[in-house]
């Protein structure tokens, strides 16, 4: 610790059966050299079905957590029932639920559903981490990306859209992309939802409509 500076702010953090330390230090800026080569500015589209579009036509799917659901799922059959069960111990001793000790067999599904829940976001964020990384190593000018209103999507969704929406991290994905621009200098614009990007004639530039049954165009 005597080559890094002051240490500040020291926390220590418990999050799915691991402790965490986390501190700041202090020490001098060192200026970051100026990029070789600069690439135009790049488009970020953010979806449900493919995570993250370029402006470039280059697909980022992210990684399939069908495997971790349906275990999460069968944990959560389970546990339901030994809540059930404790709940129904609680009325009939007339105690708090809190009070009722949990078994063996209890804590360890508690704890495996964590130590799953746990790889499930270790593995978006290293494909976040990754896909950020693999654009960002172009020195683009600059980087837009899509701004999405999750909760108006949500409202207007059907069941099967909405449990895709809750399994994707946007506004992480957001936020990663914003911290690692700033690290590296690269402007990092957030494009406005009600933006007609769609409606936009390729030709032109001017704005259509798109109808029941035609399509209007210049």
């Amino acid at each position: 610790f005597r080559d890094i500076g002051s240490i500040c702010s020291p926390t220590i953090s418990f999050n799915n059966d691991y402790f965490t330390l986390s501190f700041g230090y202090v020490v001098e800026k060192q200026p970051r050299p100026e990029p070789e080569y600069i690439t135009r500015a790049v488009g970020i589209d953010l979806g449900v079905r493919q995570t993250i579009v370029t402006s470039d036509g280059e697909v980022f799917n992210a990684p399939d957590m069908s495997k971790q659901d349906k275990q999460l799922a069968r944990i959560d059959r389970h546990l339901n029932r030994d809540y059930e069960r404790m709940q129904k111990i609680a009325r009939q001793t007339k105690t708090k639920f809190d009070d009722i000790p949990k078994s063996k067999r209890c804590l360890k599904r508690e704890a495996r559903r964590r130590k799953i829940y746990r790889k499930k976001v270790n593995k978006m964020e290293y494909f976040t981490y990754q896909t950020v990384k693999t654009i960002l190593d172009r020195n683009p000018e600059a980087v837009c990306m899509e701004t999405i209103e999750v909760r108006d999507l949500y409202a207007h969704a059907n069941h099967h859209l909405r449990s895709n929406l809750v399994k994707t991290p946007f506004y992480k994905i957001r936020k990663i992309y914003e911290h690692q621009c700033s690290k590296r200098n690269i402007p990092c614009i957030l494009a406005d939802p009600e933006y007609p990007s769609s409606q936009l004639c390729s030709n032109c530039g001017s704005q259509y409509k798109i109808g029941r049954n035609k399509i209007y165009k210049c």
